[in-house]
């Protein structure tokens, strides 16, 4: 991500538009990426903080996957409240969702022990 900033900062700076998009989509993706891993994280929460905190991350990825895949955004956003650990996994892990998100398949997480 931080690489990603940098790009971006220099292209802005050398007044470089094609340079300044693809470090803005290498930044969103990189970006999206946190958010997928905690939203991966606390959907497996054991209280209301850790469920809480993964919905605000969710919240940051979720435009790009509800546009991608609707019914794994439901089942996501459901599984915060209802504590269906395996349907929210499995849907983030929708080969739709991981493509949105420009997550590769060698970087999925696939366990949340």
């Amino acid at each position: 991500m931080i690489t990603s900033l940098v790009a971006a900062q220099a292209a802005a700076t050398e007044g470089d538009a094609a340079a300044l998009a693809e470090a803005t989509t290498s930044t969103r993706q990189a970006l999206d990426y946190v958010f997928y891993l905690a939203t991966f994280k606390y959907l497996d929460s054991d209280d209301d903080t850790g469920s809480a905190e993964g919905a605000v991350f969710y919240r940051g990825i979720q435009p790009r996957v509800a546009a991608a895949d609707p019914a794994a955004d439901a089942a996501i956003t459901a599984a915060f409240s209802s504590g269906d650990v395996a349907a929210g996994c499995t849907a983030l892990n929708s080969p739709a969702v991981l493509n949105a998100l420009g997550v590769d398949q060698s970087e999925q997480v696939t366990a949340t022990a």
